[in-house]
């Protein structure tokens, strides 16, 4: 039996009309009349960090957009032609299962596990366009363990997500590849699965002795329970727990 061909994400129709110049207005317009907007001081200060600094530190509490607020800013600058790629990264750590139980090829396991990124990202962007940027690469999924000998240019973006279970080893490796990008490492280092040993709560540390770092570093740390916006049950949960002590 002759199998069916697989229909495309798009149509080349779509894809020419995406890509061509004469749509970037179009583009730019739909970002200007869906602008991203603050729900509290402590995310206000969250995006002008990621405006000022080179490379962002975000902290503190589940449910409080640390990795919603820079997927969308980073959709927003590429489809306004603002930086030319973004690049996806999360370390291969699970309290359950590994990357490696996930079904697929390197680059399917990658895309399930980054999942949580993707899913703003492609949301904000539209489909057609996210998929015709995954294809031609300008959104690119890293496997940590291929970051070494890499650069990240300027006009990238770098997001680091549940960067709590970077090894401080390994955030030495992912850092020091900046060639002039902006980067963002979000976590919450109380759900670290290496708890004392996570790379992101050293890292803190020592951009807080550094006057050297600072200059280059932004910090921001949700760090109360009227950050959390998710939901008022998540916001409920984590009370509970904190004061259960898991």
């Amino acid at each position: 039996m002759k199998r069916k061909p697989r229909t495309p994400a798009y149509k080349a129709e779509d894809q020419e009309r995406v890509i061509k110049g004469k749509f970037m207005q179009e583009r730019v317009e739909k970002v200007i009349n869906k602008p991203l907007v603050p729900l509290n001081e402590r995310q206000a200060e969250y995006i002008q960090a990621i405006n000022d600094y080179d490379l962002i530190i975000a902290t503190g509490y589940a449910g409080t957009s640390k990795t919603y607020i820079p997927a969308t800013m980073a959709a927003d600058a590429l489809r306004k032609g603002m930086i030319d790629k973004i690049y996806l990264c999360r370390p291969n750590v699970s309290e359950s299962q590994s990357l490696g139980f996930f079904s697929g090829d390197v680059d399917q396991k990658l895309y399930n596990w980054l999942m949580p990124l993707i899913s703003v990202i492609r949301t904000r962007m539209g489909t057609v366009e996210f998929d015709i940027a995954l294809k031609e690469k300008n959104i690119e999924l890293i496997p940590l363990e291929t970051i070494k000998g890499s650069s990240f240019p300027k006009g990238s973006w770098v997001l680091v997500d549940e960067a709590e279970d970077l090894t401080i080893s390994e955030l030495k490796a992912v850092t020091t590849r900046t060639g002039g990008c902006k980067m963002i490492l979000s976590g919450d280092t109380a759900q670290s699965v290496l708890k004392e040993d996570s790379g992101l709560a050293k890292f803190r540390s020592m951009v807080e002795r550094s006057s050297r770092l600072q200059e280059h570093v932004g910090f921001v740390c949700f760090d109360d329970y009227s950050h959390i916006v998710r939901s008022a049950l998540c916001k409920n949960l984590i009370i509970e727990f904190d004061k259960a002590g898991y």
